[in-house]
């Protein structure tokens, strides 16, 4: 796990076996458990204090449950899937505290909420420092941006996806004809939908890079998103931030968090409404009613007042544990190492066969 370079900690092997995974998955039927080392790191320790931040807590166990997690611990975690109901959100802190043997009070615990819904809920249940912090202001603005005016429009509608039928809904876009797909990693492999039923003008058959992701962006008029509840969901504030508005169907669970009336069209979710979403975003390019920059402006400006909320909680953690360490300084330099809540940056965009 990656630490930032002025912290002095490490963490070692997972104090829970692989057989312990197994039976949490049994005994927590409502929450993701796996024994990732991935999604999470230790953003600062001294011998005051160590700060923690995982996307997701049960998918981060490696992270937290290390041997050499000290006292001093505190735990930063997002929803990066799906909006947490109330006894999902219990059962994630019944699972932290078994799994840590009741080593750390439940204030330790800070969720990242999508939205201030999620963050009442969450102090509701004794995560009294949880806030409100969308996940997807953390990401990198030098990598999704808009390349300028002669980068040419060859679509009308970009589709960054998984190919998951019923969580993703691609489907949705079968009427748009000037399409291009990004074809995303395959979780749910029961869910498959074929996605070159949609006939893409371009669709990529294997992994390509972040930079030629926001390439694809800059080449399409509107962005597309369609699942009904998941997290932030990255790919939509990427739109954002190539100055792509998004077309999107009613949803929960964080995206909606960055759409307003000036950089996004809710639309029905059918074919039909998909496609006449387009239309309506389209147009509203051409009127000047949707303006790139200031799209694109909107979402940073948000995502600046969301990372000071952080600095701020984090600065208090600090100071109340005793450490004299300068929080913009760690910020800064765990941002600028490319890792702050995801241990990998960006998801791989792969081709699925």
């Amino acid at each position: 796990m990656r630490v930032c370079g002025l912290g002095n900690f490490e963490l070692g092997r997972s104090r829970v076996t692989e057989r312990e995974i197994l039976r949490f998955k049994d005994r927590y039927e409502h929450i993701t458990v796996h024994g990732t080392v991935r999604n999470g790191g230790v953003l600062w320790s001294d011998d005051r204090v160590t700060v923690v931040v995982m996307e997701g807590l049960a998918n981060s166990l490696r992270v937290w449950s290390s041997e050499n997690i000290p006292a001093n611990s505190w735990f930063y975690f997002t929803n990066p899937m799906y909006p947490y109901r109330r006894e999902e959100l219990a059962q994630h802190v019944s699972f932290f505290m078994e799994a840590t043997e009741g080593r750390f009070p439940v204030e330790r615990l800070v969720h990242l909420a999508n939205d201030e819904a999620q963050a009442r809920l969450a102090c509701d249940l004794g995560m009294t420092r949880s806030f409100c912090c969308n996940q997807n202001c953390w990401i990198d603005y030098s990598v999704f941006c808009i390349m300028g005016e002669w980068k040419q429009k060859r679509f009308d509608l970009v589709l960054n996806t998984r190919p998951e039928r019923s969580l993703k809904r691609p489907h949705l876009a079968a009427a748009v004809d000037n399409l291009c797909v990004i074809k995303g990693a395959l979780h749910r492999k029961e869910d498959y939908f074929e996605l070159e039923e949609l006939r893409p003008r371009y669709i990529n058959k294997e992994y390509i890079s972040p930079v030629e992701v926001n390439d694809l962006l800059n080449m399409s008029r509107v962005g597309g998103i369609f699942s009904a509840a998941e997290g932030a969901c990255y790919a939509s504030s990427e739109y954002l931030l190539a100055g792509l508005p998004v077309v999107s169907t009613p949803c929960s669970g964080g995206r909606e968090f960055w759409y307003s009336e000036r950089n996004s069209i809710i639309c029905e979710p059918t074919v039909e409404g998909v496609l006449a979403g387009v239309k309506g975003a389209i147009e509203c390019l051409e009127k000047g009613a949707f303006s790139p920059s200031s799209i694109r402006a909107e979402h940073v400006k948000l995502s600046n007042l969301l990372r000071v909320r952080f600095i701020e909680s984090f600065a208090g953690i600090l100071s109340e544990m005793g450490s004299c360490a300068d929080p913009h300084v760690i910020v800064r330099s765990y941002l600028l190492g490319g890792e702050f809540i995801r241990r990998s940056r960006y998801p791989r965009y792969a081709d699925n066969g």
